[in-house]
């Protein structure tokens, strides 16, 4: 097919539009071009009384955090759709030069991505690695849609099958639509800064190019294309000082040729100051192993390490701009490099493969561990009936036990053996009562409170914390239309 000698532009509103979803339909009997825009992406809010006005979009997401699922369709047909698109999109938009990411993507997409190397004041290490601009004020979301920032999609890079397509002959498809789903999540966990009392979604618009005076004949036999077909495994929280195992079937991609599949680990209890809860946490000693119709397919033991799981995602997927360390459970000192290193720390831990092969069958086995508290012990304190420790980073969390030691006082012979810590919060407090029947404190080291530190403490919550397992596979298909009549299959 020779292009046309003129190509005309059109600028679409929604055929429908409230706050929960939007749809957009193209004209029928007419040829586009594939490559679709979607623009005005954006909200307004309104900021709680006397507030600072300064909530922006997740750095790594931006505004494509309020889109929770685009589809396209012809009538019901669905012919592709991706679902959970910002957790999609926080990986996505890494895999590009830093360069691009700063100086192109994050004005795209309202994002703060990129990082820099800069002067760290104030210690002992004279550079660090930082979000770039990080105290810029560009994006700060408004009240007013005349100024609040508004991001653009090219659709393509979320439904490939745009790019295998190259044409939307409508003459063909004569009900073709694009339907976006928008995020329905709590305020708290879509905007970074101050948190809106509400927000209002903008009316977005979809910028398409027309075909005028087509030349040559218009392809008419199927289109092979991929899909990212998604699917999600519910990880429940885990006591101390235990394994956990889940094995679980991947329905969604039974009797499907999967290329390559992506995963990340979606925590959602927890938010990051920077990034919300659109980021991959990796958890402490996990692996990941795939049975393919009844195979062990990865080989040994399967991704058992964070560099192996790092490297795996990066030969399938490609590099990501991440700072080195980012994808690792615990990297000692990562604060001294990076200078958002205990928000970032652990927030790049994504994973992929390459299958390559037709599915009859996949399940995932996965494995972790708690990770194992830092060992603390309270020495030389004068013990009442009651007494309340208080201790700076002491690095215990809810439900955890301490040994008590060399004690001194009238009650220090009732409280010798083993004894219950009755609440540990976490706070940097917690009350012992005395106990001369309980059998319950586990003897621990000779660390002492004051050397614990708060990543630690951190790290022990978030080995047990329950998670989701997000999956999205490169799902191969056809489609074929004739007069209208529209079929897809795999």
């Amino acid at each position: 097919m020779a292009l046309a000698n003129k190509i005309k532009t059109h600028q679409y509103d929604p055929l429908y539009f409230n706050q929960q979803r939007c749809e957009f339909r193209l004209d029928p009997n007419k040829v586009y071009l594939s490559n679709m825009r979607l623009a005005d992406i954006g909200c307004t809010v309104v900021y709680p009384a006397g507030a600072t006005a300064n909530a922006e979009y997740p750095y790594n997401v931006g505004g494509y955090v309020l889109i929770q699922r685009i589809s396209l369709l012809n009538d019901n047909v669905e012919i592709a759709e991706l679902n959970n698109v910002a957790d999609w999109m926080g990986f996505s938009n890494l895999q590009r030069s830093n360069a691009n990411a700063y100086n192109i993507t994050r004005s795209l997409n309202k994002s703060k991505l990129g990082f820099d190397l800069d002067d760290k004041n104030g210690t002992t290490y004279e550079r660090n690695i930082h979000i770039k601009d990080i105290t810029e004020n560009q994006n700060y979301i408004t009240s007013d849609g005349d100024t609040t920032p508004r991001g653009w999609l090219d659709i393509k890079t979320v439904l490939p099958f745009l790019q295998a397509s190259k044409v939307l002959n409508t003459k063909e498809m004569r009900n073709l639509r694009l339907v976006i789903e928008f995020s329905s999540m709590p305020l708290g966990d879509m905007f970074v800064g101050t948190t809106p009392t509400s927000k209002s979604i903008l009316r977005p618009s979809l910028i398409v190019d027309e075909l005028i005076e087509i030349q040559g004949k218009l392809p008419n036999g199927p289109i092979n294309y991929i899909n990212y077909d998604s699917e999600r495994v519910v990880v429940n929280s885990m006591g101390s000082n235990t394994t956990q195992d889940v094995n679980q079937r991947l329905r969604g991609f039974d009797n499907k040729t999967i290329n390559r599949l992506l995963f990340i680990n979606k925590d959602n209890n927890n938010n990051s100051k920077y990034m919300k809860k659109f980021y991959s946490s990796g958890m402490f000693q996990e692996q990941f192993q795939f049975i393919l119709d009844g195979q062990k397919f990865l080989p040994y033991q399967g991704i058992n390490s964070e560099a192996k799981k790092n490297e795996m995602c990066s030969s399938a997927w490609g590099g990501h701009i991440n700072p080195y360390g980012c994808h690792t459970y615990t990297l000692d000192g990562i604060s001294n490099t990076l200078k958002e290193g205990n928000d970032l720390g652990n927030k790049f831990s994504y994973g992929g493969i390459n299958i390559q092969k037709e599915v009859d069958e996949l399940q995932l086995e996965y494995e972790r561990r708690a990770y194992t508290e830092i060992p603390t012990q309270v020495s030389n304190v004068i013990v009442g009936n009651t007494t309340t420790i208080t201790a700076i980073n002491h690095g215990l969390v809810s439900g955890d036990f301490i040994t008590i030691a060399n004690l001194t006082g009238s009650d220090a012979t009732q409280l010798s053996g083993p004894q219950v810590v009755n609440s540990i919060t976490d706070s940097d407090n917690f009350v012992i009562n005395q106990n001369t029947t309980s059998n319950v404190i586990t003897t621990q080291s000779t660390t002492t409170l004051s050397t614990a530190n708060n990543s630690v403490r951190q790290q022990v919550s978030d080995s047990k914390k329950p998670f989701d397992l997000l999956f999205w596979g490169e799902v191969v298909k056809s489609l074929q239309a004739s007069d209208n009549k529209v079929s897809v299959s795999f």
